[in-house]
């Protein structure tokens, strides 16, 4: 009889991770469904968190958007996603689970439960991820990352349909960031695709500019963290770290400029003033060189951080940004 799991949907439920470990010395199929089950109410949340923010100007002037009253509505969100992926959720749990299964060898659950029928693009992911070579067994977390990474391109692609609202392509927001992409390109020796694939990948074409409470944008194109010698003004928010290559919402707090040009300009500032951005610095001519080395410096916790800033040096709107 396999260990009883506290609530595998609540991926905020700390003993209900505990079950799902203990399940896994004597059901491992139904701990890796409980665990992608888990994934799925994450993601949930995480997309519940993104159409908040969007919605935050909205609260501007409104004498009830308190901290404690944004820190309730955080919780709330994490319950809906809870609740969404309760019962036969939206259909991603059962994609991950089946690529975690197929990954570890393990034959699939006993009873395990088939999803709502899937989207075009939900679809296509899991083509994706049936296809894609088996990965060595490492850890529920390294697997879970390279899942993660199979259906990035699904999340990027609607990212970019949002973007394309907002600046009415991605053309729009290249064209207004190119100036000071520009300047800041030759303080550093750099070539200025670089940058704008950077702001690119870090605000997700402009459509996740971090923001206060009240919605008014902290000008972060590089999401540039606000450390204990930061004097200027600040942003607080949930943001995604990856730790041994899985991702996880930590509470951070980012600076906040006044412009877009004040951003490119503290970026310059950041990477002349930190010693570890030196060998960067070095490979400023070479595009490839710079970024892989910046990747190496921890500049982003992500490990596909240099791969993705490149890959997007190849979009169009990016390599004719001339």
């Amino acid at each position: 009889m396999g260990a009883a799991v506290a609530n595998p949907a609540a991926w905020t439920d700390v003993s209900g991770l505990q079950s799902i470990s203990a399940l896994g010395r004597t059901d491992r199929a139904a701990a890796l469904q409980a665990a992608a089950r888990q994934f799925e109410s994450f993601f949930v949340s995480q997309m519940l968190s993104g159409m908040r923010a969007a919605n935050g100007v909205f609260a501007d002037d409104n004498p009830l958007n308190t901290g404690e009253m944004q820190f309730r509505q955080e919780l709330l969100d994490r319950q809906l996603a809870v609740s969404l992926t309760a019962g036969r959720g939206i259909g991603l749990g059962d994609l991950l689970a089946r690529q975690l299964q197929r990954q570890f060898g393990v034959s699939p659950a006993t009873g395990a439960t088939t999803g709502v029928a899937a989207s075009d693009e939900a679809q296509l992911a899991a083509r994706r991820i049936e296809k894609a070579p088996a990965a060595p067994k490492t850890g529920l977390p390294v697997v879970l990352g390279n899942a993660m990474r199979l259906l990035e391109p699904v999340a990027r692609r609607a990212q970019r349909r949002i973007a394309e609202g907002l600046f009415g392509g991605k053309e729009s927001f290249v064209s207004a960031l190119l100036p000071d992409a520009r300047r800041a390109a030759r303080a550093l020796g750099v070539d200025h695709r670089v940058l704008i694939a950077q702001s690119a990948l870090e605000t997700g074409w402009g459509q996740s500019i971090l923001a206060d409470h009240a919605g008014r944008s902290s000008n972060n194109l590089f999401n540039i963290k606000a450390g204990s010698y930061w004097q200027g003004p600040s942003v607080g928010v949930t943001a995604l770290e990856y730790v041994h290559g899985l991702p996880q919402p930590q509470r951070a707090r980012f600076r906040a400029y006044g412009s877009y040009a004040e951003s490119f300009a503290d970026y310059v500032e950041l990477l002349r003033s930190q010693p570890r951005y030196a060998a960067a610095l070095a490979n400023a001519p070479d595009a490839t060189r710079f970024v892989r080395s910046l990747a190496r410096a921890g500049y982003a916790t992500d490990p596909d951080y240099a791969h993705k800033v490149l890959e997007l040096m190849d979009d169009a709107a990016i390599a004719e940004a001339d």
